[in-house]
């Protein structure tokens, strides 16, 4: 009888570890790997590559949602604008108002702006992963926004 107690056991233990095992190799671990990756957030690159690339004194029109940390760029004219509530028109009419300004452009994942941005996804430099929630309390939910830095209107592009 002790036997059959020991066997049982050595069963259960044995199906325990087959089935641990399964679960381990079932796990997406590359994917893990990267969620766990320490990576600067795209908005202290961007700002670092803005004032290395920018002409000081230039215009930087930026998105309020980015929730971006501009005190670091003291010798431009800081522009921010919201998309919370702004229409197709009122961004046309912000980028022309500031001809030449560099525009940080965010990746929304919504038609009625990336539609709007669109023009500008190859003209600049590329930053981040993450869409930007633009009607979302916490629009940079888990941080490295995707955005462009672009100069729509004449001023040309950075070195």
């Amino acid at each position: 009888m002790a036997f059959l107690g020991r066997w049982r056991k050595l069963t259960f233990a044995g199906m325990m570890g087959c089935g641990i095992l399964a679960v381990g190799l079932s796990l997406p671990w590359s994917q893990i790997r990267v969620a766990y990756e320490l990576s600067p957030d795209s908005r202290n690159v961007a700002v670092a590559w803005m004032t290395a690339n920018i002409p000081e004194g230039s215009i930087l029109l930026v998105p309020r949602e980015l929730e971006m940390d501009t005190r670091d760029l003291t010798s431009y004219k800081v522009v921010e604008y919201s998309l919370k509530r702004a229409t197709r028109a009122a961004i046309d009419a912000l980028l022309t108002r500031h001809e030449g300004a560099y525009a940080v452009i965010p990746r929304t994942g919504l038609s009625k702006w990336d539609s709007l941005f669109r023009r500008f996804a190859n003209a600049g430099n590329r930053f981040g992963r993450t869409s930007v929630q633009v009607d979302s309390a916490r629009p940079v939910r888990g941080g490295d926004p995707c955005f462009w830095i672009v100069a729509p209107f004449g001023g040309g592009q950075p070195d």
